[in-house]
Formats: structure tokens, sequence, C-alpha cells
């Protein structure tokens, strides 16, 4: 039978025991961690533990990963009423600003500035993103400068909150849970809501300022006159008091170009 070979005197190096810094510096996560730290105190998030969660998953820098997914995940990061998310936004523009290779340009187009807009209202329907994404065009190879990018995504995210305050106006009114309501009643608070709206600027936040006062004695004052003249004849969807909000915001918003 062979004999065993003879093992080798481990060298001074194999000898020593990985020390907790060594292994943090050969696994490369020194610098995501601080910055995970950092971007938790910045943004301060109700939930820290999800938070972290979509910070590392946005923190994906392996070959191929989808810029517009990674600027997105960085967007909801917090709410765009918060300062932090500025720096967010900032953030975002580069990562999709990025060049593909070492002969490529630097800089935003069309195409990825459309695709991450649509990723943002991917959570209202198709009619409904469709009628802002129009006012929000922009060519497929058109270059993107910064403060469109911002102004953009801004109305993005300011229409969501906008829309879920249309849904909450209309389960106010549908205390049957039909999904319908007399349409005199619809007509009229749509009617206190372009009233509201009326007297904003043609800024998304703005409009949705508008939207949010909607004054409780105006209100009031339109479910009586309602109520006194309801008929029961005609009733209003959903779907179409929802589209008509949408229409008064869509309206408001002015074109990017």
């Amino acid at each position: 039978p062979k004999m065993a070979e003879k093992r080798k005197p481990a060298s001074a190096e194999e000898k020593m025991p990985e020390s907790n810094r060594d292994f943090l510096e050969k696994a490369s996560v020194k610098g995501l961690l601080r910055g995970a730290i950092s971007k938790l105190i910045e943004n301060r998030p109700e939930d820290p533990i999800a938070f972290l969660a979509e910070y590392f998953e946005s923190a994906d820098n392996k070959p191929g990963s989808n810029k517009v997914a990674k600027a997105h995940q960085e967007l909801l990061l917090t709410h765009h009423s918060r300062p932090a998310f500025e720096s967010n936004m900032t953030l975002a523009y580069q990562i999709l600003s990025a060049p593909k290779n070492a002969k490529s340009k630097a800089g935003l187009k069309g195409d990825l500035f459309t695709e991450l807009l649509t990723r943002i209202l991917k959570e209202v329907p198709s009619d409904v993103s469709d009628l802002l994404l129009k006012k929000l065009l922009c060519y497929e190879n058109e270059a993107i400068p910064f403060d469109i990018f911002h102004s953009g995504v801004m109305t993005c995210f300011i229409f969501l909150d906008y829309y879920a305050e249309a849904e909450g106006l209309f389960a106010v009114l549908d205390t049957s849970h039909k999904q319908e309501v007399d349409k005199e009643l619809c007509d009229a608070v749509l009617g206190q809501l372009d009233t509201a709206m009326a007297v904003t600027k043609d800024d998304p936040k703005s409009i949705l300022e508008g939207a949010s006062k909607l004054r409780p004695d105006a209100l009031a004052i339109a479910f009586n006159t309602a109520f006194d003249s309801l008929t029961h004849e005609d009733t209003m969807a959903k779907d179409e008091f929802i589209m008509t909000a949408v229409v008064m915001f869509s309206t408001k918003v002015k074109p990017l170009r």
C-alpha cells in the first residue's frame, strides 16, 4: 500500500484565525453596511427592518442588474414628502445615467425615463396611468436633464397619493359597499373637488394640496344639496368616479415638454 503523503506544515497565515474585520473586508460588505446605517438614519423609516431589506435589494451591483429596478427601489426608500427623498432622487438619477460600458456616454435617455415612470405607476390601472404618462411623454433617445427627471418622478408619486384620496372619497360615499353610488351625489362631490383644485397652481404638489384641503363645510353642503334632489335613477360606478377625478388631475398637470 502507498504510504500517506506527509502533510506540509501549516504556514503562519494558516495558523492565524481570520479576524472579524478581515472577514468583512474580504466579503466587501463593510462599505455596504456603513451605507445602510447612514441611509437608515437619514430616512428614519417607520419600519426599519423592511427599509433595510429594500435597501439591500436596491444595492445589488451584480452585472446585468436592472438599472430601472434599482432606481425605483431607491425612490421607494422614503415618502416623497420627506427631505431625504431628494437625495434618493439624485442617486436614482445617477443610477440611470451611468454609462453601460467604457465606450458609451453617461446620461439618461427618454426610454429608461419612461420605463421608470411606468414602473412607479404600476399600482394603478393601465388606462389610468396612460392618461398621466401622455403628459410626461418624452422621445426614446431624448436626453433627460435632472430637472425634467425630478418633475416627472414627483408628478407620479404625488399622483399615487391623489389616486388614493379619490378612492377614499368614493369609499365615504359608498356606504352600501356596492361599488356604485347615486350619480347626483357623485357629481356634487366631484364638483367640490374640481372647485378645490381650481385655485391651485399647475404643479402636482399644489394640485394634491388643493384636493386634500377639500373643505368639510363645502362637502357637507354638497351632500345636503344632493340628498335633497336624489332620484336614485342613475348611479355612478367607482371606476367612472375615479377616472373623472384622474382627468381633473391630469388636466391640471403641465406637460414636461
